[in-house]
């Protein structure tokens, strides 16, 4: 295998999408591999972007085939990455681009190795992020939730090759994109 996998993880509604969908504008070449969720989909969404939506009852007969290289229950709903995907991506000598949730990132480093590179995006604090959250038309209840994993991605944060801190969206993606021009320089030597 020669591509390469970057992740980029951090709490819900720190930006990584906006970030992601930059990075993607500039550089046509990376590819970007859908995950699989159960949640419903959002206003601006469509199957395959950012997601396949699926039923519960699809997703765990999934599981039971040994689908994913990683899924979890993230906020009542299940979350999985198809592993055969990864596999070909990397075969192929692409560059993949993705968002993870922190834990899904970590097994990611697990499966891949040295071919995945973690980016952890993190807001300036706690009030910027419900802000965020409100923003953007969550509704409390899941305000609430995923503030509760607040502590739990932060502690995950040491595990990761790259943080930045979303305080200006420009300067964000500014060094993600210093970030992903640097891979992408390593897989062409």
């Amino acid at each position: 295998m020669s591509g390469k996998i970057i992740i980029f993880s951090g709490f819900s509604g720190v930006g990584k999408n906006t970030i992601i969908n930059e990075l993607r504008n500039r550089y046509p070449s990376l590819l970007y591999i859908p995950s699989m969720t159960t949640r419903a989909m959002r206003d601006g969404e469509t199957e395959g972007i950012p997601y396949f939506f699926v039923s519960k009852e699809e997703f765990k007969n999934r599981i039971a085939k040994q689908f994913f290289i990683e899924y979890e229950q993230v906020h009542e709903n299940w979350y999985g990455t198809p592993k055969d995907k990864y596999y070909e991506a990397l075969e192929q000598n692409k560059v993949v681009i993705k968002d993870i949730d922190v834990n899904g990132a970590l097994r990611m480093k697990q499966e891949f190795n040295g071919d995945v590179v973690l980016v952890y995006i993190e807001p300036p604090s706690v009030d910027e992020l419900k802000e965020r959250l409100v923003t953007r038309g969550d509704d409390m209840d899941d305000i609430i939730k995923r503030l509760k994993r607040v502590d739990h991605e932060a502690s995950k944060k040491p595990y990761f090759d790259y943080a930045v801190v979303n305080d200006d969206l420009e300067k964000a993606i500014a060094q993600c994109d210093d970030i992903v021009r640097h891979v992408m320089e390593g897989i062409m030597k």
